[in-house]
């Protein structure tokens, strides 16, 4: 039987391990079979990705809603420390108005998913 050594592993095969190609003049190709999938494999999980990122940074609307819930996360973040910096001066009554606050800002950030579903 004849072997050949692949171009990527660098491992002598069996012919039958190879794909047949009119291209190559010893009529088969320079991968081994299992060498050529794990390529294509790769290769469409990165092709999927840079779809997705070309995606996310054209889309005007994508990026409007993005930057809102971004706004409304680091507001939500600020609130979060200013109320734990000042728990006792707030008091009871202060605590209540806080999570009164922070109940509208969620309603807000549903209203937006709503609004703006993601694609």
């Amino acid at each position: 039987m004849k072997a050949k050594i692949c171009g990527n592993c660098k491992v002598y095969k069996l012919v039958s391990d190879f794909r047949e190609s009119k291209l190559q003049p010893d009529g088969y190709c320079g991968w081994c079979i299992s060498c050529q999938a794990l390529f294509s494999c790769t290769e469409v999980k990165k092709k999927k990705k840079k779809k997705k990122i070309k995606k996310k940074s054209t889309c005007p609307a994508a990026i409007k809603r993005r930057k809102k819930m971004a706004n409304l996360i680091a507001m939500r973040k600020k609130e979060e420390v200013y109320r734990q910096k000042h728990k006792k001066a707030l008091g009871e009554v202060g605590m209540l108005l806080a999570e009164k606050y922070s109940k509208a800002y969620a309603e807000v950030g549903i209203l937006l998913a709503e609004k703006y579903p993601k694609a």
